[in-house]
């Protein structure tokens, strides 16, 4: 079963994930001094920006324009002192401007991504830094904290979309260990309930079709998260998610996740390892437990989970493997993407199941982005024999977004507007549904 919650705290909750990693980074440089590991230095700066002789190499005058400039030494300075002021945007621009004239830009691409996680932007911030983690010119300490990192982002948010850290908040004493997010929205099936005005049953005795007594509704919804994480690596996360309409309860989550600390070498396929714990309650009163152990071996994310669900009684192990894509430069700007595999075996009575996904963002603008995944899933045997006689499940899920990230901050905090349209196809008519929104959504990091 997919749960409304995890469907509709997609683009909000894996956006605020992206918190986990990059706070994982300000984490891990705290807590050297404590588990004696060793502190990676600062990304050297570009290779035209010299700074032995200040008199002698200083950089040309500044344009009247900052976002003219095409001096790197220049623009560097400019996004240290966006950064410093809050000017979130300006930076940001800044930081396209300076990798538009140098892409090869390792301590821009670190900054990029950095302040795409402390806005919520999780996948984007980790395909930043994934493909830092694999570049062969990266410095292999800098490539193992990386790696450490992209698997410690998973650690409570594994699906996520649902959706980096970055080597540079290690060094960053201003780095946020608090996140605090709320969407309110306007949902056209906030439940997930099926279109289907009636049900056919397949009983020995003949098909019986029914009316389906409950037909979705519009309602507005309301989410919140707060992440908090400690100078351990100890990652808190608690989410909650109400709907204005009668039959609806208040969905919330809560999950743990840390690292188990392991003698790794430079050269060995295990990056990290992880742990999370999460529980959660959906709109429809549904529950579902979980335990996990994620690990990073080479460029792919294993995930081994023993889950329970109240609803049907379900339980059972999920084995997980993904791997981010990008970024690639299309027109408008950068993409990235995620391909993920997983194989779910029930010790219950129930079906087991395969799925597959795919999921990616599409820069287009400054301000304006894509977001969309699609996933299937194919049950390995019967899900009732009164419904299609016995046929396996089969479903097909998409989601589509746009995105606007607004200018000016409102009470220290980011504000973003989406529209989105997603729906589920099945061979058995009770799975499928479809829904629409709108979201506006306020992030503040401290």
């Amino acid at each position: 079963m997919i749960f409304p919650f995890s469907r509709l705290s997609w683009p909000g909750l894996l956006a605020c994930l992206l918190l986990l990693i990059l706070a994982s980074a300000s984490t891990h440089a705290t807590a050297d001094t404590q588990v004696n590991q060793p502190s990676l230095p600062p990304p050297p700066p570009p290779t035209d920006c010299t700074v032995a002789n200040p008199t002698t190499n200083a950089a040309p005058p500044a344009p009247a324009n900052p976002l003219s400039s095409t001096d790197a030494c220049h623009l560097h300075t400019l996004v240290r002192t966006a950064l410093a002021a809050g000017q979130w945007l300006q930076a940001e621009l800044l930081l396209e401007r300076l990798l538009m004239l140098h892409p090869n830009d390792g301590q821009a691409l670190l900054q990029l991504a950095q302040l795409m996680a402390s806005q919520g932007r999780v996948q984007s911030a980790r395909a930043l830094i994934a493909a830092l983690a694999q570049d062969q010119r990266t410095p292999p300490a800098h490539r193992q904290r990386l790696h450490a990192l992209l698997a410690g982002s998973d650690a409570i948010a594994p699906q996520s979309a649902q959706q980096a850290a970055l080597d540079a908040a290690a060094h960053n004493p201003n780095a946020p260990r608090t996140q605090l997010i709320a969407t309110l929205g306007y949902s056209t099936n906030p439940l997930a309930l099926p279109h289907a005005r009636s049900l056919t049953f397949t009983l020995p005795g003949g098909d019986i079709t029914l009316p389906l007594a409950e037909r979705p509704r519009s309602a507005a919804t309301f989410n919140t998260l707060v992440h908090q994480r400690w100078d351990s690596g100890l990652e808190l996360l608690l989410a909650s998610q109400s709907a204005a309409l009668a039959q609806a309860s208040t969905g919330a989550r809560l999950a743990l996740a840390g690292p188990i600390a392991l003698p790794l070498s430079d050269d060995a396929p295990l990056r990290s390892l992880h742990w999370s714990l999460s529980t959660q309650r959906a709109l429809d009163t549904s529950a579902r437990h979980s335990a996990s152990l994620l690990a990073l071996v080479g460029a792919w994310r294993w995930q081994l989970s023993y889950f329970q669900e109240s609803a049907n009684a379900r339980r059972g192990l999920q084995l997980r493997t993904q791997r981010n894509g990008g970024p690639w430069r299309w027109p408008g700007g950068p993409a990235q993407g995620e391909v993920w595999l997983e194989a779910e075996h029930n010790t219950a009575d129930q079906p087991h199941a395969l799925r597959a996904g795919i999921q990616g963002q599409w820069r287009i603008a400054p301000r304006w982005q894509w977001q969309a995944y699609l996933y299937a899933q194919h049950d390995l045997a019967g899900y009732s024999p009164w419904l299609a006689h016995g046929q396996k499940r089969q479903l097909a899920t998409a989601y589509l977004a746009l995105e606007h990230q607004w200018a000016p901050s409102l009470w220290d905090g980011h504000l973003t507007t989406s529209a989105y349209l997603s729906q589920r196809i099945s061979n058995l008519p009770l799975f499928a549904w479809r829904d629409t929104g709108i979201t506006l959504g306020w992030r503040r990091s401290w």
